[in-house]
């Protein structure tokens, strides 16, 4: 249930993390420097992530969480926190819609986030510090139809570019990124950006939004 502290600490060669169900707590610096680490799903089991748990992993691409809440993905040391997803490539975080609370300086040390996703119906409690000035700068956030104004009204959400998405009209659900032939398909993020790395996720393809996992 348990994955140990420093665990996986260095471990340059894991590319992927499948996390059984039963998981519920990710030890401190559990894959600190996991530098081919692509991807992360966070399973609904889970309850706290350890400070710096996932940092310098600086070929992390996405976060999705199917958990509840992870209230502690934060760690003081000496009264400095030491965020679980610090100084990586993290360019996108899909908060699903079951999360309620985020901790503060969360993303503070992720600079690349370039989309956000919630699919909740009710804003996700959170202070401003969570992320860093140019993940407000930079980042568009993706929010389900009806709510826009919802989170054009609450802080932090209101300081980004704000868009309405389908969360139910995800077309298709591929095991992996490659279709026929073992061939990548052409994907898009949300934006409309050619992916040339393609990871799991949320994708256009072909016109139709589908998630990979």
């Amino acid at each position: 249930r348990n994955i140990p502290n420093y665990i996986f600490w260095g471990c340059k060669g894991i590319t992927d993390i499948v996390f059984g169900d039963n998981i519920e707590t990710i030890g401190l610096s559990a894959f600190y420097g996991c530098t081919s680490l692509n991807n992360i799903v966070i399973p609904e089991g889970v309850t706290s992530i350890g400070g710096r748990a996932f940092a310098n992993c600086k070929s992390l691409n996405t976060i999705t969480f199917n958990a509840v809440n992870c209230v502690n993905m934060v760690t003081m040391e000496n009264n400095v926190p030491m965020p679980a997803f610090e100084n990586n490539a993290l360019s996108a975080v899909n908060f699903g819609n079951r999360v309620e609370v985020i901790p503060d300086y969360a993303f503070a040390n992720c600079n690349n986030i370039m989309d956000i996703l919630i699919g909740s119906m009710k804003a996700i409690t959170a202070n401003k510090n969570i992320f860093s000035g140019k993940a407000y700068k930079n980042a568009c956030l993706y929010v389900p139809i009806g709510c826009k104004e919802l989170y054009k009204k609450t802080s932090p959400w209101n300081n980004f570019i704000i868009s309405e998405m389908d969360f139910t009209g995800i077309e298709d659900v591929l095991d992996d990124v490659k279709g026929q032939n073992g061939k990548v398909e052409t994907m898009y993020d949300l934006q409309g950006r050619k992916v040339e790395n393609p990871t799991n996720g949320l994708y256009i393809i072909n016109g139709k939004k589908v998630l990979t996992k």
